[in-house]
């Protein structure tokens, strides 16, 4: 994996997981989907904006490390129970915001 991919993907992550981890703060639930907020869909759009800002190439990195880092946190630090296939299926859903800003943005900054 050349240098740009990693970091692409390790930032993804890491915004992804930090999205989960203060959303107790931000909106009282520990699940962000489940705020009756715009928060959860505003930071996985602000993620993809600033990794596609970051760099503006390798942008499936994006949605794949958002996605993982939602899904690595959740692993560790959300009790699971029977709907936990369902919910990273809609992990994957929403990490198509991410995906879809990062391709905005890039395109934006090389002015394409």
């Amino acid at each position: 994996m050349n240098k740009d991919k990693a970091i692409s993907f390790c930032v993804a992550s890491g915004l992804g997981a930090i999205i989960w981890a203060i959303s107790p703060f931000v909106t009282g639930e520990i699940e962000p989907w489940d705020a009756d907020s715009p928060y959860y869909i505003v930071s996985l759009i602000l993620a993809g904006t600033i990794v596609g800002g970051l760099i503006p190439k390798h942008l499936w990195t994006v949605f794949l490390g958002v996605v993982v880092g939602q899904i690595i946190y959740m692993l560790i630090f959300i009790p699971s129970g029977p709907l936990l296939l369902i919910g990273i299926v809609f992990l994957v859903g929403y990490g198509l915001l991410s995906w879809i800003a990062a391709i905005f943005v890039a395109r934006l900054r090389r002015g394409t």
